[in-house]
């Protein structure tokens, strides 16, 4: 009887036009997404320099070039000579034909290099003139930086100093451009995700109560338990397939555009000062895994949430009050616990710089990174909350 009332309840969730009108605006909101880096043009001096899509491309063609390179002394000499040969005294030397020649293939690397110094000294050093050690410990310099301004206990900063030690350096430079513009949007996705979830999921229980149906379903042989369990699955299975058409979606335009190359170069390549010792694409299915776990908590609360306030509209109103809240609302790192807990949100936590959060949870004298440990807490809160539910909602009569 269950599968029977799964199927009644997943035909009842997509037979609603609600649903697909959501999700058509939604898709065309990720597809813009995902596409945006290559709309619009750059100017210089009021003059079309180029087309975001021709840098687009044309950083894609030298980061590849530049793909299982070390980048330590002899590639950083090879910028520092590519600098020597730009002409004195010319105040816009990006539109040299010098700079084109020698200082565009060798661009990725250059800006990485640049975020780095930046982080390091607050400035861009130009031209660009560092040795091998200088920018590794420039580098480590900014990694024990970020330790101390997330306030990080003694044991957290022995865990990452042996990871740091893992770390294969110099780091190879390797082309990854589809797997950083999936972790780039997957903060965007569940944004999207939620959003779709207080839209079309708000009504699930609450309409049982404003068409004064409840009753006549709690009396019936199978409306009091059995018929929970089937829509909070129903509800779990249809927001999983929204999340899957949306990074879909996202995965097929981006992976389309930025290729799949890459996948096994270093997570530093994209996140300079993280200390994992990951590949990208290992990196990427870790933000899947936290997107799905951030969308069944987000639906269960939700559901929830709907039977306890019978009410979609208000159901609706808090889910999307926190999902704003969350954008605008920042607790500073001093405030370590509550700013932790904050952050655990799944439309704060899906977030590239939460999920590879420096900050640890400890349990019984272990210590686990966000991502290791935050998705099951969700699953676990996700539990609690059916059970919670499951109470209240054989209490109406």
């Amino acid at each position: 009887m269950f599968n029977a009332l799964y199927f009644y309840e997943m035909k009842k969730i997509w037979g609603r036009k609600l649903i697909w009108i959501v999700l058509v605006i939604m898709a065309a909101i990720v597809v813009i997404s995902a596409y945006s880096p290559m709309m619009g043009n750059t100017y210089t001096n009021g003059v079309l320099s180029y087309s975001h899509k021709e840098i687009q491309e044309r950083e894609m063609t030298n980061s590849r070039a530049l793909s299982g390179r070390i980048l330590g002394s002899v590639l950083l000499n090879e910028i520092h000579e590519a600098y020597e040969k730009l002409p004195a005294g010319v105040e816009q030397f990006t539109l040299t034909e010098e700079y084109e020649k020698y200082l565009i293939p060798l661009e990725p690397v250059i800006n990485y290099v640049w975020d780095i110094m930046d982080a390091y000294q607050g400035s861009v050093m130009f031209p660009l003139d560092i040795s091998e050690e200088e920018l590794y410990e420039a580098r480590r310099f900014c990694v024990e930086e970020s330790w101390t301004s997330d306030f990080l206990t003694a044991g957290e900063r022995e865990y990452w100093e042996k990871k740091e030690e893992q770390l294969d350096k110099p780091f190879i430079w390797q082309y990854a451009g589809g797997y950083e513009k999936i972790m780039e949007n997957v903060y965007t996705w569940i944004v999207i995700a939620v959003l779709m979830i207080a839209i079309c999921f708000s009504k699930i229980f609450s309409m049982e109560h404003s068409q004064k149906t409840n009753s006549l379903i709690l009396s019936s042989r199978f409306g009091r338990e059995s018929l929970y369990y089937a829509k909070i699955a129903a509800g779990i299975t249809s927001s999983l397939i929204l999340g899957a058409v949306i990074f879909g979606l996202g995965a097929l335009v981006i992976f389309g555009i930025w290729g799949v190359d890459g996948g096994n170069g270093a997570v530093q390549m994209f996140i300079p000062f993280c200390s994992e010792t990951m590949s990208m694409k290992e990196a990427v299915l870790i933000c899947l895994w936290t997107l799905c776990a951030g969308i069944i908590l987000s639906v269960v609360f939700t559901m929830v949430l709907s039977e306890k306030c019978k009410s979609g509209v208000g159901t609706m109103a808090v889910v999307v009050g926190i999902l704003i809240l969350s954008g605008f609302l920042h607790i500073p790192d001093q405030y370590r616990i509550i700013s932790q807990l904050w952050n655990m949100i799944p439309s704060n936590m899906t977030a590239v710089w939460s999920i590879f959060d420096v900050r640890l949870v400890s349990v019984l004298g272990n210590y686990y990174t966000m991502w290791q440990i935050v998705p099951f807490i969700w699953l676990f809160l996700s539990a609690l909350l059916v059970m919670y539910g499951r109470r209240i909602y054989g209490k109406i009569s």
